[in-house]
């Protein structure tokens, strides 16, 4: 299987799950409802072989940045970064050998993982702003 048929069986393992999908330049976008909350994640492959699933979110990350060390150092296999646009995003990387053994089942249960961090995440800064 090569990546592309990995992409297009993720984007339909997605669009099972209720979400809407768009595949632009070997890019895969994926707009989902998880908990009631509505997330933007992104699927891309690099020159090296490693696919990347990234979380994009609305949370600014100015004032956060030590929420974001913290989380850095305790999670593995997740990084917790501040994006382009200033907003917290969250990415996870795996080869892509890994995932075409694992198939693109993993890809979906990557985003939930993700998805749930970016909900703990969420709940300390509430915490922080309450304290």
């Amino acid at each position: 299987m090569s990546y592309r048929q990995l992409f297009t069986i993720a984007e339909s393992a997605f669009r099972a799950k209720g979400c809407s999908t768009a595949m632009r330049r070997e890019v895969l976008l994926a707009k989902c409802t998880m908990e009631g909350e509505e997330l933007s994640f992104v699927l891309e492959r690099d020159l090296e072989g490693n696919v990347r699933l990234s979380l994009l979110t609305d949370e600014p990350a100015e004032g956060k940045e030590e929420l974001v060390v913290k989380y850095n150092f305790f999670l593995f296999g997740v990084k917790v970064m501040e994006d382009s646009e200033g907003y917290i995003a969250l990415a996870t990387e795996l080869p892509e050998s890994c995932l075409l053994n694992l198939g693109a089942s993993q890809i979906f249960k990557e985003a939930e993982k993700l998805a749930a961090i970016y909900r703990n995440i969420k709940k300390s800064i509430h915490r922080e702003k309450h304290s």
